[in-house]
């Protein structure tokens, strides 16, 4: 699960680098806005469902990376989004 998620964080990377270079700033700030909205969207029912899990080991720890990744994801837009509006690059 975390390959794949990393993986498709590096493709995300690229393909914004890309369009920061082409001046498409406008288009990726919609983009992670989107994609916030939607990582944020049930987080607390997620975060108390996951808390209270019941079931075997495994599955509570599989779950709580989930959560672990939502909100790293959370942290890395909202980072992305800031350095954006400061007219900095955060593709480097």
């Amino acid at each position: 699960m975390h390959g794949r998620h990393c993986r498709l964080e590096k493709e995300r990377h690229v393909r914004y680098a890309q369009m920061f270079k082409a001046g498409e700033v406008s288009v990726i700030e919609g983009e992670i806005q989107a994609a916030e909205v939607k990582l944020m969207d049930r987080w607390d029912e997620l975060n108390d469902y996951v808390s209270h899990m019941q079931g075997c080991e495994r599955h509570k720890i599989m779950a709580g990376c989930y959560v672990q990744w939502r909100a790293r994801r959370i942290f890395n837009y909202r980072r992305e989004a800031d350095l954006l509006f400061r007219g900095q690059n955060p593709y480097k």
